[in-house]
């Protein structure tokens, strides 16, 4: 996660979803001018007939208060389709903050240097805390442009003067909040980076739990916890601290303006002659014109908070909207006859090569197995042919269509990889057998199962309702590795990669998985690393995977 860095990246990464509101803000704007000009008309109304009462002792103008509540109403009506307004666009907003993040996180791919534990905390509650930037910052700077402008001139018709010295008061506010807010920057980013650090240590704690246990590590892991949690609450009293004084001064210069305006028409009306009736209303007028403006100076605070916490993703979106830029750009691939690799050279982020000057043909409707020494490289061509890993050097030529670095994203919706632990989702087996093909029957679902020895293991357990618990719990190692292949079995993919895919199984189940592997290969390149001889045996060609880069 990064730490550091200007604000030109959160702003840049943020820009997409601005794109987002700006009907919403729009609305926003024109109903807060609405609303401030029935505001106006509603103190006119008021001032008329309290001035009327109050200096010259006549209920004549009384009628009028019976019709303030027109304009009254009209407000209260454009103050709640505001609120709406915002609400629906947060709302919106939210979903599409999460979608994107966790897109970007999957087009990064999983050897990206930002696939880590802390980005899990990230996904579940930076949107929420980056939303506030749309719906609290920029919905009250809407605001604060337009029901300032509307008191403004309507202050102006009753008394010029007034209104100069609100034009001066005016900037006051929003320059001391920037002042502010530029020192609770860098305390937002610091707090922020508290909490990955804090989710992380805390996500590895629990990983790492039998081994704690072994070793009576349970006081030092409790100590170092508590002491991150201790420095982050110390973090949060600080961002606190700046932002009570910012509401604190905001507070100040506002109050100090409405006083100066009503001493100002105090001495106009008792000295000078000025009108009851326009002093009244310019009085009523004020703090309306300083209300959004401070709550533009309380929502700053939100501003600085949300682009801290981007800040800690912004390479990562940046990173991510690049390649799936370039997912849109890459040639679509229907179908892969063969899949040949031409030097090729794999390295990955955290510098490792992966493999180096590989070269080999795979081509439909044959089984390949890579062999070598542990180490050699066999997962990463595996990576490389599934399109999860872009080659640095080389060329992959996919059916006659030459593909280089990002490019050979375009594998991605054709090809399926099932890694040695296959991730299986706590919920029911048809729904993780769905994953690989929507719309299919249950009589196909259970025909897969039966094809790769699953069924009779699960049938009597509840069969495709059977629920799975987190960490595949239900299901052993080797009975995981089976579901994951009835999965691709029914995705029908024009390549299907598998790492050690005979592990964990026994006998009858590595022969029946040998089999279909076998059978599978009519229509798709099967292409499996193993160090087991029954599946080197029923290989259509050996492939051998020499070198030391692991």
């Amino acid at each position: 996660m990064e730490n550091g860095g200007s604000l030109e990246k959160p702003l840049e990464a943020i820009r997409p979803w601005g794109k987002r509101c700006k009907k919403a803000l729009a609305a926003v704007m024109a109903l807060s001018a609405m609303g401030a000009a029935c505001s106006a008309c509603f103190y006119a109304l008021c001032a008329s007939a309290a001035a009327a009462v109050l200096m010259e002792g006549s209920g004549r103008s009384l009628h009028l208060l019976p019709w303030a509540l027109l304009p009254l109403s009209i407000k209260l009506l454009c103050d709640i389709a505001r609120s709406c307004a915002t609400a629906c666009m947060g709302r919106d907003l939210e979903c599409a903050v999460r979608s994107d993040i966790a897109s970007c996180l999957i087009a990064c791919g999983p050897f990206s240097e930002h696939a880590r534990p802390e980005v899990s905390a990230f996904i579940s509650d930076a949107p929420g805390e980056i939303t506030p930037y749309f719906k609290d910052y920029l919905a009250s700077v809407r605001c604060a442009i337009a029901i300032p402008v509307v008191m403004l001139g309507a202050t102006a018709l009753a008394s010029p003067m007034v209104a100069i010295a609100l034009l001066v008061a005016s900037p006051l506010l929003p320059v001391f909040m920037i002042l502010i807010g530029k020192g609770a920057e860098k305390l937002n980013q610091r707090q922020w980076a508290g909490i990955m650090r804090l989710s992380s240590l805390f996500l590895e704690a629990l990983r790492s739990i039998p081994t704690i246990r072994i070793f009576s590590l349970e006081r030092r892991e409790h100590d170092l916890i508590g002491k991150s949690s201790e420095l982050w609450r110390l973090e949060t009293m600080k961002v606190l601290r700046v932002a009570f004084l910012s509401a604190l001064a905001l507070e100040f210069f506002a109050t100090g303006g409405i006083a100066f305006c009503a001493m100002a028409l105090g001495f106009a009306v008792y000295e000078h002659g000025f009108g009851a009736a326009p002093a009244l209303f310019a009085l009523m007028c004020v703090p309306e014109f300083f209300m959004p403006l401070r709550a533009m100076g309380a929502s700053y605070y939100s501003r600085m908070h949300s682009l801290g916490v981007l800040l800690g993703m912004a390479r990562m979106l940046q990173e991510g909207r690049k390649r799936l830029a370039s997912d849109v750009a890459a040639p679509k691939l229907e179908k892969i006859p063969y899949l040949e690799f031409k030097d090729v050279i794999a390295k990955y982020p955290d510098g490792r090569i992966g493999i180096s000057s590989f070269s080999a043909r795979f081509e439909s409707g044959r089984l390949y197995v890579l062999k070598g020494p542990s180490g050699c490289g066999k997962s990463t061509v595996l990576s490389m042919a599934s399109g999860l890993l872009a080659p640095c050097g080389g060329t992959i030529d996919a059916g006659g269509v030459a593909l280089e670095g990002d490019a050979c994203r375009a594998l991605l919706p054709l090809c399926t990889f099932i890694p040695q632990s296959p991730y299986i989702f706590p919920s029911s087996v048809r729904e993780n057998l769905l994953l690989g093909g929507s719309g299919v029957g249950d009589d196909a679902l259970i025909a897969v199962l039966r094809d790769v020895g699953l069924w009779d293991a699960i049938a009597s357990r509840g069969g495709l309702d059977l629920r799975l618990g987190d960490r595949r719990l239900g299901l052993s190692g080797g009975q995981a590795r089976l579901l994951a292949f009835a999965r691709t079995l029914l995705r029908r993919s024009s390549l299907i990669a598998l790492d050690e895919p005979t592990a964990s199984l026994d006998h009858r189940c590595e022969d029946a998985l040998c089999n279909l592997l076998f059978k599978s290969r009519g229509s798709a390149i099967v292409i499996a690393a193993s160090h087991r001889p029954d599946l080197i045996a029923h290989a259509d060609c050996v492939v051998e995977v020499g070198g030391s880069h692991g």
